[in-house]
């Protein structure tokens, strides 16, 4: 009888130790927070300047040159900048987090300047 006491007393002590341990599985892990990027290129209209099928009115995009290829951003809480439809403004640098959506990628802005004339 002592010795199933003790076997039963051993497991229960085992059980209580994992319980934390098990527990900490079953959490889900926590996102990290996006980082913010500099980005520098040209700043044009998606629809007058890029003809880019989709985009919402005149969205303003910035295009970054990658080597041979350009990649196209379109921006979201930029100020709207009525300059750039029917032409683009180069040197111009956004800062702010980078998501894809549908394929495209997309800039939450946190700053933009515009080169110095």
């Amino acid at each position: 009888m002592r010795i199933v006491l003790l076997g039963l007393m051993v497991l229960g002590m085992t059980a209580v130790v994992n319980l934390p341990m098990a527990r900490a599985e079953k959490t889900p892990p926590t996102a990290t927070q996006p980082a913010e990027v500099t980005l520098t290129g040209s700043l044009a209209c998606a629809v007058c300047e890029l003809h880019e099928n989709g985009a919402r009115g005149h969205q303003d995009a910035l295009v970054v040159k990658n080597g041979d290829r350009e990649i196209v951003y379109f921006l979201t809480g930029a100020p709207k900048h009525a300059n750039v439809c029917h032409t683009h403004i180069d040197g111009v640098t956004v800062k702010g987090v980078v998501t894809v959506r549908n394929g495209r990628q997309w800039v939450a802005v946190s700053s933009l300047e515009l080169p110095k004339k």
